[in-house]
């Protein structure tokens, strides 16, 4: 699954990201909008966590780079993305660790736009 803003780069960027992979839905979430609620998104993953192996989401500097801090159980992340610019943040969650309520499973990874 993709999750990405509903603004007009990063929901590009998903529809190419699905073209990528085999069977991916884009889902559009007002939680991935600039200066969103955090907390919002992390619920909504660990809900989504419960159907779906791997999850990617697409949204803006700097609220990912705040959202791959929340994942990983740090409070900043020093690597911001440029304006304009991508990456990735690939992680795979401990068993035993759950960063601020996210229930994840397996793989997942946020793209900046």
């Amino acid at each position: 699954m993709i999750a990405t803003s509903p603004l007009v780069r990063c929901a590009e960027t998903a529809r190419l990201l699905a073209l990528q992979a085999d069977k991916v839905e884009v889902v559009e979430l007002d939680e991935l909008r600039p200066g969103s609620d955090m907390d919002g998104l992390l619920q909504w993953t660990a809900r989504q966590a419960r159907k779906h192996d791997r999850i990617a989401w697409v949204g803006h500097a700097p609220d990912v780079n705040r959202l791959t801090a929340a994942l990983i159980g740090r409070r900043q992340r020093r690597d911001p993305f440029c304006e304009g610019g991508g990456g990735g943040h690939p992680f795979r969650r401990p068993a035993d660790h759950r960063p601020r309520g996210a229930a994840m499973a397996g793989d997942g990874e946020g793209v900046g736009c």
